[in-house]
């Protein structure tokens, strides 16, 4: 009888392109008879518009937040919930689109800096130069 599954924490991303595809979780069982089975392993694809996925880029900008001098903090807030609006106003309009599978992940999001002056800049140059092309590459495919 085999244990358990337990997690692997790592994090595959499918290519096409690398940095905007959705993660997986990939799950493997400890068993102590043949180790490399591939029978034993189990993949979880993870989907922007489901938790624990969809609400990962809030918590990720509430631990910044948490972090930051207290009166910096009202004005990165709403930074930050912009920026969050925004990841969602993207999916929601590729969902209407194309498949779930070429939505975008937290991840590109995750980078915004903690000062108010350069999120702007930030900003302007992942729409420029990752969001608007993998956009409309990705509303072609259809």
């Amino acid at each position: 009888m085999s244990q358990p599954l337990s997690v692997v924490s790592r994090r595959v991303e499918v290519s096409n392109p690398p940095p905007l595809r959705n993660s997986y979780i990939i799950l493997l069982s400890e068993d102590s008879g043949n180790s490399s089975s591939l029978s034993d392993v189990r993949v979880v694809r993870c989907s922007p518009i489901v938790e624990p996925y969809h609400g990962l880029l809030d918590r990720h900008f509430n631990r910044v937040l948490a972090i930051q001098a207290p009166e910096k903090r009202s004005k990165l807030r709403h930074v930050f919930n912009w920026v969050v609006s925004v990841w969602r106003h993207v999916n929601d309009t590729l969902q209407q689109h194309v498949d779930c599978a070429s939505l975008i992940g937290p991840t590109q999001f995750m980078s915004c800096p903690a000062e108010v002056d350069s999120a702007e800049e930030w900003f302007l140059g992942l729409w420029n130069m990752t969001l608007t092309p993998y956009i409309i590459a990705t509303v072609k495919q259809g």
